[in-house]
């Protein structure tokens, strides 16, 4: 595990959610601020600009070849079979991943890719992106915790263990398209997810507060 040498670390769970394997010197250091929100703060857009969001982290070491295959199908099975549907892929924006994937989505003009590096510089962030999106497909990444907040259905492309539970995971072709296609989802699943990951409220005040409150002790203290 990181050890870190600020005396806070901000972080956007309860503690009661930190990892059970958490060095207990990393633990007293929390401060659970809560999320900070996007410019505009988050919701929903009156009209969407995509009727699915596909968000991907597959550079990361913890995927298999086998999990990106899976993703892929999933992808290219829900454009096929939604021809009509915009569809937006985004890859991570430092990770690339999906930057390769040109040859395979050549076909489908119903898909629109930034490139990474556009992700990188573009004014508006992911959290941001999520207010115009119907639905959203990702892997395992904060990109669920804000489609959450922003009230937006959201499935896994992948496991991601007891951390994501109760969101959906996408175990095939068919699950994709069913999800793309607007099959029922329960609302109290975001609920649930929010509640039991994520402090409630935007937490960039809050670390404000901290950072002001912090730098006045230190002023106070004798030279």
């Amino acid at each position: 595990k990181a050890a870190f040498a600020a005396e806070t670390v901000f972080c956007w769970f309860p503690l009661e959610a930190a990892p059970a394997d958490l060095p207990m010197d990393t633990r007293a250091k929390l401060d659970p601020a809560g999320r900070p929100a996007p410019p505009g703060g988050w919701g929903r857009d009156a009209e969407t600009a995509y009727d699915l969001g596909v968000f991907e982290n597959l550079h990361w070491d913890r995927y298999t070849e086998a999990d990106r295959s899976c993703f892929l199908d999933g992808l290219l099975a829900t454009a096929r079979a939604l021809p009509d549907a915009k569809i937006l892929v985004r890859p991570h924006p430092a990770g690339r991943w999906a930057d390769r994937l040109g040859h395979e989505l050549a076909p489908f003009k119903n898909i629109v890719q930034p490139s990474a590096a556009h992700a990188r510089t573009a004014l508006a962030g992911g959290a941001q992106l999520l207010r115009g999106i119907s639905r959203v497909i990702t892997t395992p990444s904060t990109v669920a915790a804000d489609a959450a907040l922003a009230g937006a259905p959201v499935a896994l492309a992948a496991p991601g263990g007891a951390s994501y539970q109760p969101l959906p995971v996408l175990d095939g072709p068919n699950a994709w398209v069913a999800f793309a296609s607007g099959a029922p989802y329960d609302p109290s699943v975001l609920d649930q997810f929010r509640s039991r990951v994520l402090v409630a409220g935007d937490g960039a005040p809050r670390i404000v507060e901290r950072l002001e409150r912090d730098l006045v002790a230190t002023m106070a203290k004798p030279s």
